[in-house]
């Protein structure tokens, strides 16, 4: 245990108030440096051959709700997808009837779908999220008979609206004769949410309990809408939990997983670009390795805050824009290679902490601030999804 004394500052003599000045100088024209190298590199040109990212690549996820003019702001950007939660506790939050009916509000689901897809943005959909009566934390899973055949009710009533078949495509400002394009309707649905991390799943991580889990779901999913294709959670290197690698291998050896799932994801944070391809990679091996190496992979969440640098996953607003634009040159390069689908940022827009709201390094990953103004990372992550390196 240590002590923390505060020693009384020494008084500034001339000399150590010009050394001080003189050091403001220098960081001044530092900081000044590094702005301009940035912004000189997002109106730079694209090199020549340099094609935009495939559609959808390049993606955002959000933790605040996103208006029209965001999805606005995504398009005119070349941003096509948003990954967002589709919450089972918001849809449902009272249990079956007697008779076993269900009771849904889909009104704030609807609107939502409808917006991003007016704008061209396709919706990722993630399932997940307990109502009280089915677990006692809505990040752990349904655990009762009723409660699972309920999820599975949701997440089939979720996809008979919202999957590539569903029912909210035909509705204004769509309609039966002419409804919306294939290319904003959500084809990928996301079963839960990082069920390897000791918080997200009880008593803790069961890749045998997540992988019967997803099959169960996957079949809810295909039954109401069949263009559904499925993605597994995003799984990360958690401090409390198991790493994707030995929990993917899990998943694997429960039969019949490897048909129930399209696609496999990971949210491989770390403290440079080089240890977040290094994560990419081993999962990539992981996969091979158990006989997934046709499965292809999503990275579903990655990114870096700004502020206060503290040796992490928090940087200044300058270096979270460098550590943007090398990653995803260097995801774009190795996306065949590694089989990558794409890769969301995490996240669209800093979050304002409301009361009794403990800090967390995340609320401050955005590409906006949290009133509206681009941060550097932005103008970067907008030329890049627009044109490509």
């Amino acid at each position: 245990m240590h002590l923390a004394v505060n020693l009384p500052s020494p008084p500034l003599t001339p000399f150590r108030r010009l050394a001080d000045s003189r050091r403001r100088v220098v960081l001044g024209v530092l900081a000044l440096a590094a702005a301009v190298a940035i912004a000189a590199a997002a109106l730079a040109p694209a090199a020549a051959g340099a094609a935009a990212p495939p559609r959808g690549f390049m993606g955002v996820t959000a933790w605040d709700e996103v208006s029209d003019t965001q999805f606005r702001q995504l398009a005119g950007a070349n941003v096509r997808l948003y990954r967002m939660d589709v919450l089972w506790n918001r849809v449902e939050p009272r249990p079956p009837r007697a008779d076993g009916t269900h009771v849904y509000d889909w009104r704030y689901y609807d609107a939502m779908f409808a917006r991003a897809a007016r704008r061209g943005v396709r919706i990722l959909p993630i399932v997940h999220g307990s109502p009280r009566w089915a677990a006692s934390r809505p990040r752990y899973q349904p655990s009762s008979s009723v409660a699972k055949q309920s999820f599975d009710a949701f997440a089939r009533e979720a996809a008979k609206r919202y999957g590539p078949s569903g029912t909210r495509w035909s509705r204004a400002p769509w309609s039966s004769a002419s409804p919306a394009p294939a290319s904003i309707r959500s084809d990928y649905w996301q079963v839960w949410n990082e069920p390897n991390h000791s918080g997200n799943w009880y008593p803790g991580p069961s890749p045998s309990g997540y992988a019967t889990l997803l099959k169960r779901v996957s079949r809810a999913l295909k039954s109401a809408s069949p263009g559904v294709r499925i993605l597994a959670a995003g799984l990360p290197w958690p401090a409390q939990g198991m790493n994707p690698e030995p929990y993917m291998a899990g998943m694997l050896k429960v039969a019949g997983l490897r048909e129930s799932v399209s696609a496999f994801a990971i949210h491989p944070y770390g403290k440079l670009p080089f240890n977040v391809m290094q994560r990419v990679k081993s999962a990539r091996s992981a996969l091979n390795a158990n006989g997934a190496s046709s499965k292809p992979m999503w990275v579903t969440e990655i990114g870096w805050a700004s502020g206060t640098y503290d040796g992490s996953w928090t940087v200044s607003e300058s270096q979270q824009a460098r550590n943007l634009d090398g990653l995803y040159k260097e995801l774009l390069a190795s996306r065949v290679s590694l089989k990558l689908l794409g890769a969301v940022w995490f996240s669209y827009q800093d979050h304002v902490r409301q009361p009794g709201e403990a800090d967390y390094w995340g609320f401050r990953s955005g590409l906006l601030r949290a009133n509206g103004s681009a941060k550097p990372s932005w103008t970067i992550f907008a030329k890049r999804a627009r044109y490509g390196y």
